[in-house]
């Protein structure tokens, strides 16, 4: 057998989750901000094998990247396809391999496993579920929508009396114009002693905190003031708020991420505090997607509040308290007029109109407002006069408005059914045209980690899963956990938007990176025990496909194959199941090593033994791709190019529909952002035409092959140069031939 290869082998060591160091002492702002983030730079290039002049090179040096592949060597198995997560085995039971799959050693093993990981996400279980309905447009209207209020504990039984809920906030950008090592130093402590002292000071204030992360990071660093944060909480003094690891950007990471976010997050309220909150709080993020209260409710929560559209929104808040209906008919109950988030009390909020004017009205004379108070950025408390103003205001008995100060969830809670009926609703996006414009392509590479971590730990997952039934390895939960926690984290709403300073990213790429070697090292010791039980009794050199999803599948996989020798000229591919070729093309080789392209068929959450064979001559398998210097077309779809290298054309040819109304140009603009240039486009800049477009294209094939024919296409302008690459597979619906 040829030599082994451990692409892992370099891979940064794990570290506890939560820890960025411990200074002993707090340093002056020259030392935090020079010579501490220097030496922790210097730490993370070191760990990852690089040097402070090449640490991109490096860094994604030892990512492992989603298109995994190890060595594998051939073992004697009689199942050449597993289907599912129970794995249909036909003629004899799987477990009499269970012997030779235990104590098994992967990495000298492993000849070829190549894993398909564009995932979808599975289905995460939560407490609650919601009918599907059809939604219409955007829109505001009345409902007599009834919510499921089981486990719901009301407060207070509204009556005529305007009710006016207001909410304490002490919001911290986990990263932002500082790093994770200020917030954890400085930031999380202040905001948990100085609340102490006022608990001490006023007995009627409370106190409303969100981000899980930060109880965790307060939690590791002050452990001796645990306790009396639990107490806080048990006497109702401590609010919890949000139910996320953090007050994330919840229109970058997918849909599964957030599930995530209130699954990890509650588990950790729950088993710290015997409670959970039931809210979404996000006062600070940039903007809203229209499935975000369908997540809500599929995660158990019922209540939703910002204040941010206030800074500037595509749609202006449509009400102060209304009900937000999502995508499937699911809703929470939303606060969308909450006031600034850094507000001082400088008055009786039980009179003041400033405060308790933004009134939604119920019927019946009912009336309810909501509000924020406190601070915010960089934690801390609301200063004692402003408290004193709400204790006055608590007290006010004769006052026209109730004031309450308490959760951001009891708002919700407190709706009897006629009063959430009585809500006005929403459906629709809640979008930002202030910061929610250019920072969704700052910082790509940020961008890219998270997806990338957010496939393979779910691929990481479903294998673990099916290794763990069929006895190859136990499911490891904690470091899962611990993967995602740290990818959940850094999902915060300046951080993988791109907000952040670069001394940020030092600490977002390197757990970033950390959490995909973990995942990494998961999927390959869950798939390389599940693949020990597969027949690889072939004539080359054997494959194994795993396809993560939840769904029998026909796609594209880029898999490297070494060679006991000399790299053959070409190589043809079997299905070891039916001993029938399947489309291939080589995409590189060199030495022992041959980079291929295969189409394959693979099982839902399957594993398939595919048979790569050296050859005299390319596989001579007729395909329906056709490429030109300005085409590009298969089974379905036929794409032109015009002489600008613009796609002028895309034909659906089952439909004999033309898809594009115009071409897809590349467009110039002028921005001129001028208080947050590094990451915010002005929204007028997007809006206007385009000031010149790219032109003056250089096309050439750069690939055609019966699996996948590609065009490359450069130009350049205003001193950039653009190369783009389109290209097309088979056809996915349709058999081989």
């Amino acid at each position: 057998m040829s030599k082994e290869v451990n692409e892992m082998s370099s891979a940064p060591e794990e570290r506890d989750v939560y820890s960025y160091s411990h200074p002993p002492r707090n340093p002056t702002p020259e030392e935090r901000n020079v010579r501490q983030w220097t030496n922790h730079s210097e730490q993370t290039f070191r760990s990852y094998g690089a040097s402070e002049k090449n640490p991109g090179t490096a860094a994604y040096r030892h990512c492992v990247p989603p298109g995994l592949v190890w060595r594998w060597q051939k073992r004697s198995r009689r199942y050449r396809t597993l289907e599912g997560l129970f794995f249909e085995v036909r003629k004899e039971n799987l477990y009499q391999e269970k012997t030779i799959m235990e104590g098994f050693n992967l990495l000298r093993r492993i000849l070829v496993i190549a894993v398909i990981l564009i995932a979808v996400s599975p289905a995460s279980a939560f407490d609650e579920s919601s009918s599907s309905r059809d939604v219409g447009m955007p829109d505001v209207t009345r409902s007599s929508f009834v919510f499921d209020r089981s486990g719901v504990q009301p407060l207070w039984s509204l009556d005529n009396k305007p009710t006016l809920y207001l909410v304490s906030n002490s919001h911290i950008d986990t990263q932002w114009n500082w790093t994770v090592q200020d917030t954890i130093r400085e930031y999380v402590p202040r905001t948990f002693f100085d609340n102490f002292k006022l608990f001490e000071q006023f007995p009627n204030y409370k106190f409303n905190f969100e981000g899980v992360i930060h109880y965790m990071f307060f939690k590791e660093y002050h452990p001796e003031a645990w306790p009396t944060l639990q107490a806080y909480v048990a006497r109702g003094r401590w609010k919890l708020a949000g139910s996320w690891i953090n007050a994330i950007d919840p229109n970058v990471p997918s849909s599964e991420s957030l599930m995530r976010q209130a699954l990890y997050g509650k588990r950790f309220f729950r088993r710290e505090f015997g409670a959970v909150s039931r809210d979404i709080y996000l006062p600070d993020s940039f903007g809203f997607p229209y499935s975000l209260p369908s997540i809500a409710r599929h995660s158990g929560l019922i209540s939703f509040s910002t204040q941010k559209l206030r800074w500037g929104s595509f749609i202006p808040a449509p009400f102060a308290v209304g009900r937000w209906e999502g995508v499937d008919g699911s809703s929470v109950v939303a606060a969308l007029r909450g006031g600034n988030y850094v507000q001082e009390v400088r008055s009786d909020v039980s009179i003041d109109k400033n405060w308790n004017a933004d009134l939604t009205h119920l019927g019946n004379g009912k009336k309810v407002g909501f509000r924020y108070f406190g601070v915010g950025d960089m934690g801390g408390a609301p200063d004692a006069t402003s408290v004193q103003w709400v204790e006055r205001a608590l007290s006010n008995a004769r006052a026209e408005a109730r004031v309450l100060n308490t959760s951001a969830d009891q708002l919700a809670q407190d709706l009897a059914p006629e009063d959430y009926a009585a809500l006005p609703v929403y459906k629709g996006e809640l979008v930002m045209k202030t910061h929610g414009v250019g920072c969704y392509t700052s910082q790509a590479a940020m961008k890219n980690w998270n997806r990338r971590n957010e496939q393979l730990g779910d691929a990481a997952e479903r294998a673990s899963v099916a290794a763990d039934w069929l006895g190859g390895s136990p499911y490891p939960s904690d470091k899962l956990r611990n993967a995602w926690t740290r990818v959940l984290w850094h999902q915060f709403h300046d951080d993988v938007t791109g907000t952040c300073i670069p001394q940020a990213y030092l600490f977002s790429w390197h757990d970033e990176l950390i959490s995909l070697n973990q995942f990494s090292r998961i999927t390959s010791d869950a798939t390389g025990a599940i693949a020990t039980g597969l027949d690889t009794r072939v004539k080359g050199v054997p494959l194994v496909i795993y396809n993560p999803l939840a769904m029998d599948r026909r796609d594209a996989v880029e898999a490297t194959i070494h060679f006991e020798k000399q790299s053959p000229k070409a190589v043809r591919v079997f299905d070891a199941t039916t001993d029938r070729e399947v489309p291939s093309q080589i995409l590189s080789s060199g030495g022992d090593i041959v980079k291929i392209l295969i189409l394959a068929d693979v099982p839902s959450v399957g594993f398939k033994v595919f048979d790569v064979r050296p050859a005299d001559a390319a596989s001579a398998m007729t395909s329906r791709l056709a490429v030109t210097e300005r085409s590009l077309e298969n089974a379905r779809y036929r794409v032109r190019l015009d002489e600008n290298g613009d796609v002028a054309s895309l034909i659906d040819k089952d439909a004999g529909l033309e898809l594009l109304k115009a071409p897809a140009r590349l467009e110039l603009l002028d921005d001129k952002s001028v208080e947050w240039p590094a990451w915010e486009i002005q929204w007028e800049a997007v809006s206007k035409p385009p000031r010149a477009y790219v032109s003056g294209s250089q096309i050439k094939i750069v690939e055609n092959g019966p699996v996948r024919v590609a065009l490359e296409v450069t130009r350049s302008a205003d001193g950039s140069t653009f190369v783009q690459r389109i290209n097309l597979t088979e056809g996915l619906r349709h058999p081989f031939p």
